[in-house]
């Protein structure tokens, strides 16, 4: 990249353009080789407002009144409420479809929610698009050379025996939060692990991510204020919740 820069810098002669040398200075922030291990949850930089544009969008032209707008606002409102709701009630009584059946994406299909699921299977397909070229063992430590089987990218993978820990140079866990498929081809096929370590497994992705607390989200468990007895009727309660949100609307189903 910084070739590049330099050769267009060269041939436009912007060597004077402060506006574009603040931008360089600032590639950090804005360009991907420079930010991997950020994390993103892969939502991009200007993802929130295009959302939020098009639903203003669907639900709203130039006649529209205040008073009729905050009526369109508050069934849209509702109908993504419902949405989340059936999503909820899905996750937990459903089961994804699996494509393949291996330790992993059985493991993966019963902690993720569905549609964290499908994206960790399609990286999880990738898996067959790589191989492993060199390998070096160090007691616990073990390092794999990853090469793309038609094509020339290459990628480092760094496996821990004793900790269960996993890294790739791709830093596609650090920005996503799953696992890639360079790691994921080493953890299926090399060394033979059926479960995804707990610490890949974010809890924003989990099934159980909105019955968290904020305390149980940031570290600061509130199992040992709260009584066993009470934690276990929370549980029990959040389905009975979810199936009363589906068909709160319905009047025959009340």
């Amino acid at each position: 990249m910084e070739c590049c820069w330099r050769e267009l810098y060269e041939e436009w002669d912007l060597a004077e353009n402060k506006w574009l040398s603040n931008l360089y200075s600032l590639r950090d922030k804005w360009g991907p080789a420079f930010n991997r291990d950020i994390f993103s949850a892969g939502i991009r930089s200007t993802q929130r407002s295009e959302s939020t544009n098009k639903v203003f969008k669907q639900m709203s032209c130039g006649t529209m009144t205040l008073t009729e707008f905050v009526n369109h606002y508050e069934k849209r409102a509702e109908k993504m409420r419902e949405a989340q709701a059936m999503d909820d009630f899905e996750c937990v009584s459903g089961r994804p479809r699996r494509i393949v059946n291996t330790g992993i994406i059985k493991h993966a299909s019963e902690v993720y929610t569905i549609h964290s699921f499908r994206k960790f299977q399609e990286e999880f397909l990738a898996v067959m698009e790589w191989r492993v070229a060199n390998t070096h063992v160090e007691d616990a430590a073990c390092t794999f050379v990853m090469v793309q089987e038609f094509g020339q990218r290459q990628h480092t993978v760094h496996f821990n025996v004793n900790e269960l820990t996993i890294a790739c140079t791709c830093k596609f866990f650090e920005s996503k939060g799953w696992l890639c498929r360079h790691a994921l081809c080493v953890m299926n096929n090399h060394v033979n692990l059926s479960n995804i370590p707990n610490q890949y497994v974010l809890q924003r992705w989990r099934k159980n991510a909105r019955g968290v607390s904020i305390g149980d989200y940031y570290g600061s468990s509130s199992k040992d204020t709260v009584s066993p007895l009470t934690l276990h009727s929370k549980d029990l309660m959040r389905l009975p919740f979810s199936v009363m949100s589906l068909c709160a609307k319905d009047v025959a189903t009340v």
